[in-house]
């Protein structure tokens, strides 16, 4: 499977979609690096590593790729590739909201505090 940036859908095409069909799978995720060795962008994801050692193997730049396991969001015919897999809490929206206030509240003068009548 070949990943086309500018014809694949985006995830964000997902937004308010059921997701019953998607499940998290781990694939072999080929990859391309930059001079660094940075992982920069997929070229191809494979199910079973032989594969993915031979499309390595002819790779015509392979110095410039890379390979590892990863996980995807998948209905068996286009995949997300979920590149970060660390987590972190969703955010509390009206938590922020209050935070936020706090924030600003503490870089005003006492002058435009007692103005607002805060």
């Amino acid at each position: 499977m070949h990943v086309v940036p500018d014809e694949s859908p985006r995830i964000s095409h997902l937004m308010g979609q059921s997701l019953a069909d998607f499940r998290i799978r781990e694939v072999i995720e080929i990859f391309n690096k930059n001079e660094d060795g940075r992982r920069v962008s997929t070229f191809m994801l494979c199910l079973d590593p032989s594969v993915a050692e031979i499309m390595m193997e002819n790779c015509v730049d392979s110095t410039f790729m890379g390979c590892q396991k990863t996980l995807v969001l998948t209905d068996g015919k286009i995949a997300f590739v979920l590149s970060d897999q660390s987590s972190i809490k969703y955010p509390d929206a009206e938590k922020q909201l209050v935070e936020a206030r706090n924030v600003i509240r503490s870089s005003l003068s006492t002058a435009k505090l007692k103005i607002l009548g805060a």
